[in-house]
């Protein structure tokens, strides 16, 4: 669940940095003093909100593919059939009490 609480908190970082950015153009424009301080903020989130997004992003795409990697060991026979087990036959249940 964490996976995708980062994806969304870096979207909502991002959302934030653009809304600072904009508040930031005009302060420039009216010439008020806080235009320093949306610049910061605004820069500072959309840097956080795009290593949080491209992070999650990079882990879903590398467990994707440890799926695809656990699909093909389980693929099953062109029949249906589920294939047989390996068994260790030398192994006794004395050994593992």
């Amino acid at each position: 669940m964490l996976k995708k609480t980062r994806f969304f908190v870096g979207i909502a970082f991002m959302v934030q940095s653009f809304s600072c950015i904009v508040v930031f153009i005009t302060l420039l424009v009216k010439k008020k003093s806080l235009w320093k301080t949306f610049l910061a903020i605004g820069l500072a989130g959309g840097a956080a909100g795009a290593y949080l997004t491209i992070g999650a992003l990079k882990h879903d795409r590398k467990f994707k593919k440890v799926l695809e990697a656990v699909d093909d060991l389980c693929d099953f026979d062109d029949d249906g059939e589920i294939p047989e087990v390996p068994v260790d036959d030398t192994a006794s249940e004395a050994e593992f009490e």
